[in-house]
């Protein structure tokens, strides 16, 4: 739905100018909004094996990173935040690979934490 209400800005700013939009400007400006959020989901589908489609070196990288910004998340307040900022469409999701993101990330979630992989029960104080 956030999609679509994207385009849906798009084609308000367009039709604003009181002429017929220009189909080519139109799609220009659609795609700047929507390439991003549908390349994440994309991925996103790809990495269930069921799924059909091309599997790029760049899908398996990213879905690997998301993984780890989950697991990150998990522990993490900050990386958490940044999750439901992209995920939301509230920040672009290339946000997820700045500086302050990834560094947490790769750390695992925790000042010297391990390097990706899933938040266990003993990591988080959940058992004796």
């Amino acid at each position: 739905m956030t999609v679509a209400a994207m385009g849906a800005d798009v084609l308000a700013r367009h039709l604003e100018r009181g002429r017929e939009p220009d189909p080519r400007a139109f799609f220009r400006d659609l795609a700047k909004v929507t390439d991003a959020p549908w390349s994440m989901s994309a991925a996103a589908d790809l990495g269930y094996s069921g799924v059909r489609g091309r599997r790029t070196i760049a899908t398996h990288m990213a879905n690997r990173y998301v993984t780890r910004v989950q697991a990150a998340a998990a522990t993490d307040p900050e990386v958490a935040r940044g999750f439901i900022r992209a995920i939301s469409l509230v920040d672009p999701p290339q946000k997820l690979m700045g500086p302050s993101i990834m560094g947490r990330v790769l750390m695992g979630g925790r000042p010297g934490g391990p390097a990706g992989g899933p938040v266990r029960p003993t990591d988080r104080g959940l058992t004796r």
